[in-house]
């Protein structure tokens, strides 16, 4: 079988990173990611994901929250890579704002997720 990563041990890579890249392949199921995505922003972490229709990445706002980009723009990630760095030791306050705005969107997903449960 696929091999796994212990959900501990996810959550601790998550904790310690500096943004969470989905990257996904044209032909990828419908909601793939997602988990990924969700998980990430809970923690309060930038997300970088593959835009597709077949996606449900709709809480990642490109330049917001995060960046979504084409499928095989091997630039963009490069320049998101570059832009995630260079927040990270040069601007770490507006890195900072970028995060808060994560926690906000958590937020607002998970009581919206609890209204709905209810």
């Amino acid at each position: 079988g696929a091999d796994r990563i212990r959900r501990h041990d996810f959550q601790d890579l998550l904790d310690n990173a500096l943004f969470a890249a989905v990257p996904l392949l044209p032909l990828s199921k419908p909601g793939a990611g997602t988990t990924a995505v969700n998980e990430a922003i809970r923690h309060g972490k930038l997300v970088v994901a593959t835009r597709l229709r077949s996606s449900s990445h709709g809480l990642v706002k490109n330049g917001h929250n995060g960046w979504t980009l084409s499928v095989g723009d091997l630039h963009g990630w490069r320049e998101v890579i570059r832009h995630a760095v260079h927040l990270h030791s040069a601007k770490p306050l507006k890195l900072r704002s970028y995060e808060r705005r994560q926690f906000d969107v958590a937020q607002r997903w998970l009581v919206r997720d609890h209204v709905i449960s209810d």
